[in-house]
């Protein structure tokens, strides 16, 4: 859509396609609910076919999508309260997304619908990342990291993932931990001008992308980190995180943690307790808090994992 406004003439067909594909599969299966994920524009299809069948909707809002209402002059903050009303329950997964729907509502019309909402996170499978039992130095060995303190990043390469940032900090932080390693794993929009940016820093040799990462290579990838970071930031169009899931599967496999203070890790991080909260576009951030782990005797780095656990 940005690269071509043309394309914006397929939306509204995409959401009539979208609507009548649920209205026939909810007349042919005749479900006790209807549960959507993302209030736009999957939230307000399901809340339209939910009231035409009488069919319960259930909605999760999971960040900055209910904000994109905002950008609809009148109509969007009415769409938003309407579904709102007439759906069954309603989770967010932050209290950050907690706040962004009550923000569509006056005192007194909040207090009619805020018994439906609650906070529920995304769930993690725990068990896949605290029964691990390889040491992370075979997987460095086997991913060709020997010596090397590898700090990981895992998510899509988009703006509101802050990458950019993070790498101004390795290209600061190696002259003092020529050891470092940032291994990068996703894909994105942006993965050409972060490989580019990589090439302007002079810093090939610290950074590695590997990728989509998912399932054993995934798994791999923590076990042999010494460091998982999440430089999230609320991008220019307003797009920002909920509740990282990477965040939570860091925790869980124990590791140091570093995450910002605007994705929605403040719900579940206390700083130097159990991770690190750092501000969003901010490299110096970055690296202090690099710099603080490197410097953290051994006994210190282990209870931070732990509570982490």
């Amino acid at each position: 859509l940005r690269k071509n406004k043309w394309l914006y003439f397929q939306v509204p067909f995409l959401l009539l396609s979208e609507f009548f594909a649920l209205l026939r599969l909810v007349i042919r299966s005749k479900p006790d609910f209807i549960y959507s994920h993302w209030f736009v524009p999957q939230g307000v299809v399901g809340g339209l076919v939910g009231l035409i069948t009488g069919v319960s909707h259930v909605y999760t809002s999971h960040s900055s999508d209910i904000s994109i209402a905002r950008k609809i002059p009148v109509l969007g903050p009415l769409v938003v309260r309407f579904i709102t009303r007439k759906s069954k329950r309603i989770t967010v997964v932050s209290k950050r997304s907690f706040e962004k729907l009550k923000g569509f509502f006056s005192d007194e019309k909040w207090m009619a619908v805020s018994h439906k909402v609650k906070i529920i996170p995304m769930g993690i499978d725990t068990g896949m990342f605290c029964s691990r039992t390889v040491a992370g130095s075979e997987w460095k060995s086997k991913y060709g990291y020997d010596g090397r303190n590898v700090i990981l990043f895992v998510g899509r390469l988009a703006e509101k993932k802050g990458v950019k940032y993070l790498l101004d900090a390795i290209s600061e932080y190696q002259k003092i931990d020529p050891d470092v390693l940032l291994v990068i794993g996703g894909d994105g929009p942006l993965r050409g001008k972060l490989s580019r940016q990589v090439s302007k820093l002079g810093i090939d040799k610290y950074v590695d992308f590997v990728g989509h990462v998912s399932g054993v290579k995934k798994l791999e990838l923590f076990d042999l980190c010494d460091v998982l970071i999440l430089p999230s930031i609320i991008a220019d169009d307003g797009d920002a995180e909920g509740m990282p899931v990477v965040l939570m599967e860091g925790l869980a496999a124990g590791k140091l943690c570093i995450a910002t203070d605007v994705s929605g890790a403040d719900d579940i991080l206390e700083d130097r307790h159990d991770g690190f909260l750092i501000r969003p576009n901010n490299s110096d951030d970055i690296v202090n808090r690099l710099l603080e782990i490197r410097n953290m005797d051994r006994t210190m780095q282990q209870r931070i994992s732990d509570r982490a656990r």
